[in-house]
Protein backbone atom coordinates (compact mmCIF):
# COMPACT_ATOMS: atom_id res chain seq x y z
CA UNK A 1 0.00 0.00 0.00
CA UNK A 2 1.27 3.30 -0.92
CA UNK A 3 -0.01 6.05 1.66
CA UNK A 4 0.50 9.94 0.23
CA UNK A 5 0.92 11.93 3.13
CA UNK A 6 -0.24 15.28 2.43
CA UNK A 7 0.69 17.26 5.72
CA UNK A 8 2.77 20.52 5.09
CA UNK A 9 3.94 20.22 8.78
CA UNK A 10 7.28 17.90 9.79
CA UNK A 11 5.37 15.90 11.83
CA UNK A 12 2.95 14.16 9.15
CA UNK A 13 -0.04 13.10 8.99
CA UNK A 14 1.02 9.41 7.98
CA UNK A 15 0.93 7.83 12.20
CA UNK A 16 -2.87 7.92 11.46
CA UNK A 17 -3.11 5.68 8.53
CA UNK A 18 0.13 2.91 9.14
CA UNK A 19 -0.56 1.65 11.93
CA UNK A 20 -3.62 0.29 10.47
CA UNK A 21 -2.85 -0.63 7.08
CA UNK A 22 0.00 -2.31 8.28
CA UNK A 23 3.25 -2.81 5.75
CA UNK A 24 3.13 0.04 3.18
CA UNK A 25 5.64 2.98 1.60
CA UNK A 26 4.84 7.33 2.54
CA UNK A 27 5.15 9.60 0.12
CA UNK A 28 4.99 13.37 1.23
CA UNK A 29 3.65 15.40 -2.03
CA UNK A 30 4.35 18.76 0.05
CA UNK A 31 7.94 17.38 0.52
CA UNK A 32 9.03 15.18 -2.09
CA UNK A 33 9.19 13.99 -5.84
CA UNK A 34 6.30 11.85 -6.66
CA UNK A 35 6.75 8.80 -8.97
CA UNK A 36 4.28 9.18 -12.52
CA UNK A 37 3.32 5.60 -11.53
CA UNK A 38 1.40 4.09 -8.52
CA UNK A 39 3.56 0.94 -8.14
CA UNK A 40 1.33 -0.34 -4.85
CA UNK A 41 -1.91 -2.35 -4.51
CA UNK A 42 -3.97 0.30 -2.96
CA UNK A 43 -3.64 3.82 -2.41
CA UNK A 44 -4.15 6.92 0.81
CA UNK A 45 -4.05 9.81 0.27
CA UNK A 46 -4.41 11.51 4.01
CA UNK A 47 -5.83 15.44 4.98
CA UNK A 48 -3.95 18.19 4.75
CA UNK A 49 -3.87 22.51 5.26
CA UNK A 50 -3.58 22.80 1.77
CA UNK A 51 -6.61 23.49 -0.52
CA UNK A 52 -7.48 22.43 -3.68
CA UNK A 53 -9.27 25.68 -4.39
CA UNK A 54 -5.82 27.37 -3.80
CA UNK A 55 -3.50 24.91 -5.47
CA UNK A 56 -0.65 24.21 -4.15
CA UNK A 57 2.75 23.90 -6.54
CA UNK A 58 2.91 19.80 -6.03
CA UNK A 59 -0.65 19.36 -6.83
CA UNK A 60 -0.27 18.44 -10.02
CA UNK A 61 1.53 15.84 -9.39
CA UNK A 62 -0.01 14.24 -7.08
CA UNK A 63 -3.01 14.49 -9.14
CA UNK A 64 -1.40 12.84 -12.16
CA UNK A 65 -0.59 10.10 -9.54
CA UNK A 66 -4.36 9.76 -8.67
CA UNK A 67 -5.18 9.72 -12.27
CA UNK A 68 -2.82 7.04 -12.87
CA UNK A 69 -4.38 4.84 -10.02
CA UNK A 70 -7.99 5.17 -11.47
CA UNK A 71 -6.62 4.19 -14.84
CA UNK A 72 -5.03 0.79 -13.09
CA UNK A 73 -7.76 0.17 -11.16
CA UNK A 74 -5.78 0.40 -7.69
CA UNK A 75 -8.20 0.94 -4.54
CA UNK A 76 -8.16 4.35 -3.56
CA UNK A 77 -9.26 5.97 -0.25
CA UNK A 78 -9.22 9.68 0.75
CA UNK A 79 -9.61 11.44 3.67
CA UNK A 80 -10.70 14.97 3.80
CA UNK A 81 -8.20 16.89 1.24
CA UNK A 82 -7.64 13.34 -0.10
CA UNK A 83 -11.40 13.04 -0.58
CA UNK A 84 -11.53 16.13 -2.46
CA UNK A 85 -8.55 14.98 -4.73
CA UNK A 86 -10.11 11.89 -5.58
CA UNK A 87 -13.10 14.06 -6.89
CA UNK A 88 -11.27 16.53 -8.42
CA UNK A 89 -9.40 13.41 -10.18
CA UNK A 90 -12.69 10.98 -11.33
CA UNK A 91 -15.10 14.57 -11.89
CA UNK A 92 -12.95 17.68 -12.83
CA UNK A 93 -12.15 20.70 -10.62
CA UNK A 94 -15.70 21.73 -10.48
CA UNK A 95 -16.19 19.03 -8.30
CA UNK A 96 -15.15 20.91 -5.19
CA UNK A 97 -16.25 24.44 -3.42
CA UNK A 98 -16.02 26.09 -0.58
CA UNK A 99 -18.40 25.11 2.09
CA UNK A 100 -21.05 27.35 2.47
CA UNK A 101 -20.71 26.67 6.54
CA UNK A 102 -17.45 25.36 7.33
CA UNK A 103 -17.27 22.72 9.80
CA UNK A 104 -14.92 21.99 13.04
CA UNK A 105 -16.16 20.02 15.74
CA UNK A 106 -17.48 16.58 16.62
CA UNK A 107 -20.75 16.90 14.19
CA UNK A 108 -23.03 13.73 13.81
CA UNK A 109 -22.43 11.80 10.09
CA UNK A 110 -25.46 10.14 8.44
CA UNK A 111 -25.03 7.04 6.73
CA UNK A 112 -26.86 7.04 3.53
CA UNK A 113 -27.20 3.25 2.58
CA UNK A 114 -24.88 -0.12 2.58
CA UNK A 115 -21.57 -0.31 1.59
CA UNK A 116 -18.63 -2.00 1.67
CA UNK A 117 -16.80 0.35 3.12
CA UNK A 118 -19.00 0.88 5.97
CA UNK A 119 -19.37 -2.33 7.27
CA UNK A 120 -19.92 -2.32 11.04
CA UNK A 121 -20.28 1.16 11.25
CA UNK A 122 -23.18 2.83 12.40
CA UNK A 123 -25.70 4.50 10.12
CA UNK A 124 -25.39 7.38 12.50
CA UNK A 125 -22.30 8.44 14.46
CA UNK A 126 -20.77 11.65 15.92
CA UNK A 127 -17.17 12.11 14.51
CA UNK A 128 -14.56 15.08 14.13
CA UNK A 129 -14.66 17.18 11.05
CA UNK A 130 -12.42 20.17 9.99
CA UNK A 131 -12.77 21.59 6.13
CA UNK A 132 -13.27 24.41 4.94
CA UNK A 133 -14.00 23.02 1.35
CA UNK A 134 -16.34 20.57 0.10
CA UNK A 135 -17.52 18.00 -2.27
CA UNK A 136 -20.37 19.76 -4.35
CA UNK A 137 -23.55 17.24 -4.59
CA UNK A 138 -24.64 18.76 -7.84
CA UNK A 139 -20.87 17.86 -9.51
CA UNK A 140 -20.06 14.39 -8.73
CA UNK A 141 -21.21 12.23 -11.67
CA UNK A 142 -23.21 9.40 -12.87
CA UNK A 143 -21.11 6.97 -11.61
CA UNK A 144 -20.49 8.66 -7.68
CA UNK A 145 -22.79 7.44 -5.02
CA UNK A 146 -23.16 9.88 -1.66
CA UNK A 147 -22.83 7.42 1.18
CA UNK A 148 -22.54 9.78 4.48
CA UNK A 149 -23.51 13.65 5.23
CA UNK A 150 -24.31 15.83 7.87
CA UNK A 151 -26.80 18.67 8.84
CA UNK A 152 -24.08 21.14 6.60
CA UNK A 153 -22.26 18.93 4.56
CA UNK A 154 -24.15 16.90 1.85
CA UNK A 155 -20.96 14.57 0.90
CA UNK A 156 -19.27 13.50 3.67
CA UNK A 157 -18.57 9.73 1.80
CA UNK A 158 -18.54 8.58 -1.73
CA UNK A 159 -18.03 5.87 -3.89
CA UNK A 160 -17.25 5.68 -7.25
CA UNK A 161 -19.69 3.58 -9.24
CA UNK A 162 -18.97 -0.10 -7.99
CA UNK A 163 -14.60 0.89 -8.13
CA UNK A 164 -12.89 0.48 -4.72
CA UNK A 165 -12.75 4.31 -4.77
CA UNK A 166 -13.84 6.32 -1.69
CA UNK A 167 -13.56 9.61 -0.47
CA UNK A 168 -14.09 10.12 3.39
CA UNK A 169 -14.81 14.30 4.38
CA UNK A 170 -14.91 13.72 8.40
CA UNK A 171 -11.65 12.92 10.75
CA UNK A 172 -12.36 9.47 12.29
CA UNK A 173 -8.45 8.75 11.81
CA UNK A 174 -7.09 11.80 13.87
CA UNK A 175 -6.40 11.31 17.69
CA UNK A 176 -7.35 13.68 20.52
CA UNK A 177 -4.39 15.87 20.94
CA UNK A 178 -4.46 16.28 17.04
CA UNK A 179 -8.01 17.55 16.70
CA UNK A 180 -8.00 19.35 20.35
CA UNK A 181 -4.70 21.29 18.26
CA UNK A 182 -7.03 21.98 15.52
CA UNK A 183 -9.94 23.15 17.35
CA UNK A 184 -7.90 25.37 19.42
CA UNK A 185 -6.19 27.03 16.27
CA UNK A 186 -9.53 27.51 14.51
CA UNK A 187 -12.71 27.67 16.56
CA UNK A 188 -12.44 31.09 17.92
CA UNK A 189 -11.81 32.57 13.84
CA UNK A 190 -15.05 30.50 12.97
CA UNK A 191 -16.77 32.25 16.16
CA UNK A 192 -16.90 28.97 18.13
CA UNK A 193 -16.21 28.69 21.94
CA UNK A 194 -13.57 26.72 21.55
CA UNK A 195 -13.88 25.13 25.26
CA UNK A 196 -17.55 24.41 23.95
CA UNK A 197 -16.72 22.47 21.07
CA UNK A 198 -14.02 19.79 22.55
CA UNK A 199 -16.77 18.97 25.51
CA UNK A 200 -18.39 17.59 22.31
CA UNK A 201 -15.51 15.17 21.70
CA UNK A 202 -15.99 11.14 21.35
CA UNK A 203 -13.70 8.21 20.67
CA UNK A 204 -13.87 7.08 17.04
CA UNK A 205 -11.58 4.50 17.14
CA UNK A 206 -13.95 1.66 16.23
CA UNK A 207 -15.51 3.94 13.74
CA UNK A 208 -11.87 4.47 12.10
CA UNK A 209 -10.55 1.21 13.19
CA UNK A 210 -13.48 -0.24 10.96
CA UNK A 211 -13.51 1.54 7.77
CA UNK A 212 -9.47 0.94 7.22
CA UNK A 213 -9.58 -2.37 8.38
CA UNK A 214 -12.74 -2.75 5.09
CA UNK A 215 -10.73 -0.79 2.87
CA UNK A 216 -7.78 -3.73 3.57
CA UNK A 217 -9.63 -5.96 2.82
CA UNK A 218 -11.34 -4.62 -0.36
CA UNK A 219 -7.94 -3.73 -1.46
CA UNK A 220 -6.19 -7.70 -0.59
CA UNK A 221 -9.18 -9.01 -2.54
CA UNK A 222 -10.46 -10.35 0.78
CA UNK A 223 -14.06 -8.80 0.65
Amino acid sequence: MLVLDCYLDDRGGAGNVVPRVGDCTVLRPAHEALPREVDAEALVITGSAASVLEPPPWLGALEALVADALQRDVPVLGLCFGHQVLARALWGPDAVRRSARPELGWETVRRTGDDDLFAGVPESFRCFVSHDDEVDPARIGPDGVVLAHTSHCAVHAFRAGDRPLWGVQFHAEMGWAESEALVRARAERKGLDPEEVLAARVDTEAIVDAIFRNFTERASGRR
